[in-house]
């Protein structure tokens, strides 16, 4: 299966609140098209860009094996890191 997250924009949507155990918190997210092997049309999503990271640039991506994790229930989890995709000569 492929996945293709193309970004159109580098703004990034900063969400802020507070938990119901009190604390505060900031939820940093950017605008993204998914596109999946064999799907006729994109989904838009939303990537989160951690504390501390640029926002992605416009552009390409294709899902680094960082991305897949193992829960502390040990489910497999996502959270996408992007990756550049480059164009072969």
């Amino acid at each position: 299966m492929s996945i293709t997250v193309e970004i159109e924009s580098p703004q990034i949507v900063t969400k802020k609140g507070t938990s119901a155990k009190g604390k505060d918190y900031q939820i940093h997210e950017q605008a993204a098209l998914m596109f999946k092997e064999g799907s006729r049309y994109p989904d838009k999503v939303k990537v989160v860009v951690v504390d501390g990271q640029s926002a992605y640039q416009p552009g390409r991506y294709t899902l680094h094996q960082d991305s897949f994790q193992v829960s502390r229930f040990g489910a497999i989890e996502l959270r996408p890191v992007l990756v550049p995709i480059t164009k072969s000569a």
